[in-house]
């Protein structure tokens, strides 16, 4: 853990191997988001349909969560996209 907390199911890119970023769960690579044209990141954070961020979450409907940030509904069972959208 750094800083007394642990994260795990997180999407790092361009992370050192083994960095103190590492988690249980952890996706390290382009997370391919749809607003992405060459190296530069538009303010469109979903993920396309092929990210390895894919079904790589939490399910954390148990907790009251139904939706994702766009207000689209998030499945009651199964794995979650890593993010903040579904």
């Amino acid at each position: 853990s750094v800083f007394g907390f642990t994260s795990n199911h997180n999407c790092w890119f361009n992370c050192t191997a083994g960095s103190p970023f590492s988690g249980v769960g952890d996706v390290n690579a382009n997370p391919l988001f749809v607003g992405t044209i060459g190296s530069i990141v538009a303010a469109d954070y979903e993920v396309q349909g092929s990210s390895p961020c894919r079904g790589a979450g939490v399910n954390l409907s148990s907790f009251g969560v139904t939706t994702d940030y766009g207000g689209n509904a998030r499945p009651s069972s199964g794995a979650w996209t890593i993010g903040a959208y579904q």
